[in-house]
C-alpha cells in the first residue's frame, strides 16, 4: 500500500506490524532496484544487496513477547549463516539492543531511527 494513511482510513483494527513492514518496503524500494524475501526454514523480511554487501532486515512492531523476538532473531541468524554475512537489523517500534554471537551482530533499533539514518536517493 503506497499510502498508509489511506490504509488506516479503511481498517478499524490495523495490524501495526504489517504497516511497519510496508513503510520499510516503500523506503527500501526508493533506494534499491531489487528487494528480496529470504526463506529456507525461517524467514527474513528483506534481503538487499548494497555496495557494502548483503543487508538483512526483519521488521516486528513489538518484541515484548519472547517467542516473537526469538523467531525474528532465529530467522536473521539462519540467513546470516547461509549468506555468510556478519550483521543484520531488526526494526521495531521502540526496542533498542545489540545481540552479539561469536562473529555475528544483530542490531535492534526503532524504525524511526533507522529511517533518519538510511541514505536517500
Amino acid at each position: 500500500m503506497v499510502d498508509s494513511g489511506f490504509y488506516n482510513l479503511h481498517r478499524f483494527n490495523a495490524d501495526k506490524g504489517k504497516q511497519y513492514e510496508n513503510v520499510v518496503f516503500l523506503h527500501l524500494r526508493r533506494i534499491y532496484k531489487e528487494l528480496f524475501y529470504y526463506k529456507v526454514r525461517k524467514e527474513v523480511d528483506f534481503c538487499i544487496e548494497t555496495p557494502k554487501g548483503i543487508q538483512l532486515l526483519n521488521v516486528s512492531y513489538d518484541l515484548s513477547d519472547g517467542s516473537i523476538k526469538k523467531r525474528e532473531i532465529d530467522g536473521l541468524t539462519e540467513a546470516m549463516d547461509n549468506l555468510k554475512t556478519k550483521q543484520s537489523l531488526l526494526l521495531t517500534k521502540d526496542a533498542e539492543d545489540m545481540i552479539v554471537t561469536s562473529v555475528k551482530q544483530i542490531t535492534i533499533m526503532p524504525l524511526y531511527k533507522w529511517l533518519c539514518n538510511v541514505p536517500r536517493m
